[in-house]
């Protein structure tokens, strides 16, 4: 009799062992997923980041992208566009997309939006006493 009752303890043992052993690999599982997206959302967002730096550049240099986006500037992780807004009063709107690629496919995407201000003139690039970080964004 207490072989057999021996026999069904182990049974019981293994089997709650198996339960949370397959509990713990599905939770694993998804965190695992939830790091990876948070990691390609990271990506997303730092390239439109580098999307609104070139804006910013490009902005104080004159340039208003009209109409439309910049052509795509592709980077390692995916790529990223950007688009400058005259919205008067010497204030651009700059946007940016940056877009997490892998393996050809789009996983994750970021945007930016940004108002600067201070942009009554065009930097001269002849003018060396001109700053070219002169603007605050709002």
């Amino acid at each position: 009799m207490r072989k057999g009752q021996a026999l069904i303890f182990i049974f019981f043992l293994l089997l709650i062992t198996g339960i949370l052993t397959g509990a713990l690999a599905v939770m694993w599982q998804a965190e695992i997923q939830s790091r990876s997206q948070g990691k390609d959302g990271c990506i997303a967002f730092y390239l439109a980041q580098s999307g609104i730096e070139r804006a910013k550049v490009e902005a104080r240099n004159g340039a208003i992208t009209a109409p439309g986006w910049s052509p795509a500037q592709n980077l390692t992780d995916g790529w990223y566009s950007y688009y400058i807004q005259d919205i008067g009063g010497g204030q651009r709107l700059l946007r940016s997309i940056g877009q997490r690629v892998v393996s050809g496919q789009v996983v994750s995407e970021r945007q930016i939006e940004v108002t600067i201000q201070g942009m009554d003139t065009p930097l001269d690039p002849s003018d060396d006493s001109q700053v070219s970080w002169s603007w605050r964004e709002i």
